[in-house]
């Protein structure tokens, strides 16, 4: 089952996602869930939520209430990709044990 490394919390710390706020609550941190229609996995609970919550303030996607598309803009896909690329080297920050 996947958690959330102390590394892996200081970069959502980071990101402006309030990971002590999330462990107190009821809902799971973090959880693994397999999307039927795309065949892999993704993550869902509290953490799930809030990074999705996240990039929506940050405006760099919209999601599809009537629907699960998430689009992203132009910048929003690079502002994504440049925070994947700068915390991808920190191994270990979300590991499954």
């Amino acid at each position: 089952m996947p958690h959330l490394t102390p590394k892996g919390a200081d970069v959502m710390m980071c990101f402006g996602i309030d990971v002590g706020k999330l462990r107190a609550a009821r809902a799971p941190l973090c959880r693994e869930c397999l999307d039927w229609n795309e065949r892999c996995a993704h993550l869902v609970g509290n953490l799930g939520r809030a990074f999705l919550t996240r990039i929506e303030e940050l405006g760099w996607a919209k999601r599809d209430r009537r629907t699960r598309i998430l689009t992203f803009s132009h910048e929003g896909e690079r502002a994504f990709n440049a925070f994947i690329l700068n915390f991808s080297a920190e191994v270990g920050a979300l590991s499954s044990a």
